[in-house]
């Protein structure tokens, strides 16, 4: 069974900090040899978020968001980083 707890604006704080510190690591180890497809992808994706931000679908945007950032994390080879990507942004970490 999931736990749900409650977060503090300073656990929140926190969590970013930390997801945009494995993040930016993860992005500059894949950046020289992204393939052409996973550009690709990526491009599509935020052509969607942009159109679902102007039709303020909100999930929508969220959704995309999610993913981009998964798709930008496949591309790892370290499977652990993708995995701790992955549960900062599937809501794992609560």
């Amino acid at each position: 069974p999931s736990k749900v707890t409650n977060l503090t604006e300073e656990d929140f704080l926190h969590t970013l900090e930390v997801r945009q510190l494995i993040e930016t690591y993860s992005i500059e180890k894949i950046v020289d040899n992204i393939s052409e497809s996973l550009l690709k992808q990526l491009k599509e994706n935020i052509k969607q978020q942009e159109k679902a931000t102007l039709d303020y679908n909100f999930n929508l945007f969220l959704e995309l968001d999610r993913d981009f950032h998964l798709l930008l994390a496949s591309a790892n080879k370290n499977q652990q980083i993708r995995d701790i990507i992955y549960e900062m942004n599937t809501g794992i970490y609560r």
